[in-house]
Protein backbone atom coordinates (compact mmCIF):
# COMPACT_ATOMS: atom_id res chain seq x y z
CA UNK A 1 0.00 0.00 0.00
CA UNK A 2 2.94 2.56 -0.13
CA UNK A 3 1.31 4.13 -3.72
CA UNK A 4 -1.70 5.69 -1.44
CA UNK A 5 -1.47 8.68 -0.05
CA UNK A 6 -3.10 7.88 3.36
CA UNK A 7 -3.20 4.28 4.45
CA UNK A 8 -6.31 3.18 6.88
CA UNK A 9 -6.42 -0.26 8.34
CA UNK A 10 -8.58 -1.67 11.40
CA UNK A 11 -7.53 -3.60 14.13
CA UNK A 12 -8.61 -4.37 17.65
CA UNK A 13 -11.20 -2.00 17.03
CA UNK A 14 -8.39 0.57 16.48
CA UNK A 15 -8.44 2.35 12.98
CA UNK A 16 -5.43 3.72 11.74
CA UNK A 17 -5.17 6.49 9.69
CA UNK A 18 -1.67 7.10 8.14
CA UNK A 19 -0.62 9.74 6.07
CA UNK A 20 1.71 8.84 3.56
CA UNK A 21 4.07 11.09 1.90
CA UNK A 22 7.01 10.80 4.10
CA UNK A 23 9.19 12.38 1.17
CA UNK A 24 7.52 15.75 1.54
CA UNK A 25 6.95 15.35 5.37
CA UNK A 26 3.54 14.12 5.39
CA UNK A 27 2.24 17.64 3.83
CA UNK A 28 -1.29 18.40 2.45
CA UNK A 29 -2.01 18.74 -1.18
CA UNK A 30 -5.48 18.11 -2.38
CA UNK A 31 -5.46 14.87 -3.31
CA UNK A 32 -4.08 13.70 0.51
CA UNK A 33 -6.70 15.81 1.94
CA UNK A 34 -9.04 14.33 -0.05
CA UNK A 35 -7.99 11.07 0.81
CA UNK A 36 -7.46 11.96 4.68
CA UNK A 37 -11.27 13.11 4.50
CA UNK A 38 -12.41 9.78 2.74
CA UNK A 39 -10.27 7.39 5.48
CA UNK A 40 -11.74 9.42 8.38
CA UNK A 41 -14.89 8.95 6.22
CA UNK A 42 -14.80 5.28 6.25
CA UNK A 43 -13.67 4.91 10.08
CA UNK A 44 -16.79 7.11 10.91
CA UNK A 45 -19.13 4.42 9.00
CA UNK A 46 -17.24 1.10 10.44
CA UNK A 47 -19.32 -0.29 13.41
CA UNK A 48 -15.77 -2.27 14.43
CA UNK A 49 -14.18 1.54 15.05
CA UNK A 50 -14.33 2.64 18.94
CA UNK A 51 -10.83 4.74 18.33
CA UNK A 52 -9.06 6.32 15.44
CA UNK A 53 -5.33 6.97 15.60
CA UNK A 54 -3.81 9.37 13.38
CA UNK A 55 0.14 8.89 12.04
CA UNK A 56 2.19 10.01 9.58
CA UNK A 57 4.63 7.69 7.75
CA UNK A 58 8.01 8.91 8.09
CA UNK A 59 9.99 10.74 10.69
CA UNK A 60 7.60 13.03 10.93
CA UNK A 61 3.62 13.69 11.37
CA UNK A 62 2.51 16.68 8.67
CA UNK A 63 4.54 19.44 7.65
CA UNK A 64 1.00 21.02 6.88
CA UNK A 65 0.25 22.32 3.81
CA UNK A 66 2.53 21.42 1.13
CA UNK A 67 4.01 24.70 -0.09
CA UNK A 68 5.24 23.28 -3.74
CA UNK A 69 1.82 22.39 -4.93
CA UNK A 70 0.39 25.34 -3.56
CA UNK A 71 3.06 27.11 -5.36
CA UNK A 72 2.35 25.64 -8.73
CA UNK A 73 -1.37 26.05 -8.62
CA UNK A 74 -2.39 27.94 -11.88
CA UNK A 75 -4.96 29.51 -9.32
CA UNK A 76 -3.26 29.93 -6.18
CA UNK A 77 -6.20 31.32 -4.59
CA UNK A 78 -8.62 28.59 -6.03
CA UNK A 79 -6.09 25.78 -4.93
CA UNK A 80 -5.51 27.51 -0.91
CA UNK A 81 -9.30 27.76 -0.88
CA UNK A 82 -10.41 24.53 -1.97
CA UNK A 83 -7.33 22.65 0.52
CA UNK A 84 -8.39 24.82 3.28
CA UNK A 85 -12.11 23.39 2.83
CA UNK A 86 -10.93 19.52 2.44
CA UNK A 87 -9.24 19.98 5.58
CA UNK A 88 -11.80 21.31 7.13
CA UNK A 89 -14.12 19.07 6.20
CA UNK A 90 -11.97 16.19 7.65
CA UNK A 91 -11.36 18.03 10.81
CA UNK A 92 -15.47 18.60 10.99
CA UNK A 93 -15.59 15.26 10.36
CA UNK A 94 -13.25 13.63 13.19
CA UNK A 95 -14.76 16.52 15.54
CA UNK A 96 -17.94 15.06 15.51
CA UNK A 97 -16.79 11.06 14.87
CA UNK A 98 -18.49 9.06 18.07
CA UNK A 99 -15.13 7.69 18.22
CA UNK A 100 -12.31 9.12 20.36
CA UNK A 101 -9.26 9.90 18.52
CA UNK A 102 -5.83 10.76 19.04
CA UNK A 103 -2.53 11.10 16.85
CA UNK A 104 0.96 10.20 17.29
CA UNK A 105 3.44 12.90 16.57
CA UNK A 106 7.20 11.78 16.68
CA UNK A 107 8.61 15.43 16.59
CA UNK A 108 10.13 17.19 19.12
CA UNK A 109 8.59 20.49 20.51
CA UNK A 110 10.64 22.40 22.54
CA UNK A 111 9.78 25.30 25.04
CA UNK A 112 11.37 28.53 24.55
CA UNK A 113 14.66 28.35 26.31
CA UNK A 114 15.03 24.40 26.21
CA UNK A 115 18.04 23.37 23.96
Amino acid sequence: MTDNLVNYSVADGVAHIELNRPAVSNSFDLPTALAFDEAIARAEQDDAVRAVLLTGAGKRFSAGGDVASMVAADDQAGFLLALARALDAAAQRLDSSPSPSCALCRARSPAPGTP
